[in-house]
C-alpha cells in the first residue's frame, strides 16, 4: 500500500520584512516539501497542494482526459471546462502547454482533496492543533491509467 505521512507545522516568521507573518511548513517523514507565508488564503491547501503536484505528476496529467477543458489564462494552458459536471471536484487544477498539471492549492483543502480522490487517494487527517497537522495520504484505489 503506498502511504505517505505528512506534516503541517505552523510558525510565525522573524523574517526583516516578513516578521509577523503565518508560516506553513510541509514535511514528509521529517524532510523538507513546501513552504508558504502570509494568509488570506488556504496556506494549508498550499503546501499540501504542491505536494500533490510533486508527488503525483503523472496522475494529475491522465486527469486530463477525463474531463472538457477549455483555455485558462494564457497560450496553452486548459483549465476543466465548468460546462461540464464532472470538472468540478477538479477545482484548482490547470495544465500548462507541455501538459504537466499546475495545482491552487489556495482556494482550498478541500479541492486538494477532491482531486486527491480523483486520483485514487484517501487524506485524512488524524491530528490537527494550533502548531502542527499530521496528514495521512493512502492509495485507496489503483492509479488512473495514463492514455498513450
Amino acid at each position: 500500500m503506498d502511504t505517505h505521512r505528512l506534516t503541517v507545522t505552523w510558525t510565525t516568521s522573524r523574517g526583516y520584512e516578513t516578521a509577523g507573518w503565518n508560516v506553513a511548513t510541509l514535511r514528509e517523514d521529517g524532510r523538507y516539501i513546501a513552504r508558504t507565508k502570509g494568509g488570506g488564503y488556504d496556506m494549508r491547501g498550499t503546501v499540501f497542494g504542491e505536494w500533490l503536484e510533486r508527488t503525483y505528476q503523472e496522475d494529475l496529467r491522465a486527469l486530463r482526459a477525463t474531463v472538457k477543458t477549455r483555455p485558462y489564462a494564457g497560450a496553452g494552458w486548459v483549465a476543466p471546462d465548468r460546462d461540464d459536471p464532472a470538472a468540478w471536484r477538479l477545482y484548482g487544477l490547470t495544465w500548462g502547454p507541455d501538459g504537466r498539471a499546475s495545482l491552487d492549492g489556495g482556494c482550498g483543502m478541500s479541492s486538494m482533496e477532491r482531486i486527491a480522490a480523483s486520483i485514487g487517494l484517501d487524506v485524512t487527517t488524524i491530528d490537527a492543533s494550533r502548531k502542527v497537522d499530521v496528514i495521512i495520504v493512502t492509495r485507496a484505489a489503483p492509479a488512473l491509467a495514463v492514455a498513450s
